[in-house]
């Protein structure tokens, strides 16, 4: 029996998959950070639910766009009112984020 090789033939495809999943992370995330965190729900055959946990963030500091089936989520605070607020332990991160979904 005669084994026959294919490896010569994806020699010069080694540590491409990487790049190409390097590259597919990029375009999901640009910031390539997991902030904020989210969850993606199943609700039905073709029912879905993103949930984005944005602590101290009001509806309008979020935007949401659809364009050629990507789902991009900004939200950052617009402004910043803290003339009036003493913190004594701020936890909360407050800093703007963009989250981009395939659709």
């Amino acid at each position: 029996m005669t084994n026959l090789s294919l490896a010569p033939l994806f020699r010069h495809s080694i540590g491409f998959d990487r790049f190409n999943d390097l590259f597919e992370a990029a375009l999901r995330n640009e910031s390539g950070s997991s902030y904020p965190p989210y969850n993606v729900e199943k609700h039905g055959d073709d029912q879905y639910r993103i949930v984005i946990a944005a602590a101290g963030l009001q509806e309008d500091d979020l935007e949401l766009e659809v364009e050629q089936s990507v789902l991009t989520v900004r939200g950052g605070r617009r402004e910043k009112n803290t003339d009036s607020v003493t913190y004594l332990h701020q936890g909360i991160a407050q800093r703007a984020f963009k989250l981009s979904f395939r659709l």
